[in-house]
């Protein structure tokens, strides 16, 4: 981590990062989008029986609440298998059935509603309880966006 600042602009954060050749597609994807589109693809992964972070997808399953009695998370997540690899994003959004956006249009809250929507069709097909998820704040954006015609083929 560093900070840099250019003339006369607000100091800035800086993040290095270096991944493994097998992570560089996922961590691209997390580190290009904007926060709301990271969490709906993740809510996507998950309804799809994934786990998607900046280091790659995996099949899993979870046990248990994603909370205690007292509501902190828990991280009740079980790998149950390899990791899937990819060489570029495009890999990611075609593994997942779902339409690739470019960085810029991952900054569109539309495209985030579309993978959210997309993400509770997979979870009413699969019977998926929704209060245990913990990646809250993914459906924030289901029903708030009209058009979501883009994602109408997301499976």
């Amino acid at each position: 981590m560093g900070i840099c600042r250019l003339d006369s602009l607000p100091h800035r954060r800086i993040d290095v990062k270096v991944y493994a050749p097998q992570h560089y597609a996922c961590a691209l994807l997390y580190f290009t989008g904007s926060d709301h589109f990271n969490r709906s693809m993740r809510c996507f992964a998950k309804a799809k029986g994934f786990t998607l972070c900046d280091r790659g997808l995996r099949p899993t399953v979870r046990r248990g609440k994603a909370t205690d009695s007292r509501g902190k998370y828990v991280d009740n997540k079980v790998a149950v298998g390899r990791p899937v690899e990819f060489e570029r994003e495009e890999d990611v959004f075609a593994f997942l059935e779902l339409p690739y956006k470019t960085p810029p249009e991952r900054a569109l809250d539309d495209n985030a509603a579309g993978i959210a929507a997309a993400a509770a069709r997979v979870r009413a097909e699969n019977n998926v309880d929704v209060d245990d998820d913990d990646d809250a704040g993914a459906e924030v954006f289901v029903g708030q966006r009209p058009q979501l015609s883009l994602w109408s083929g997301a499976k």
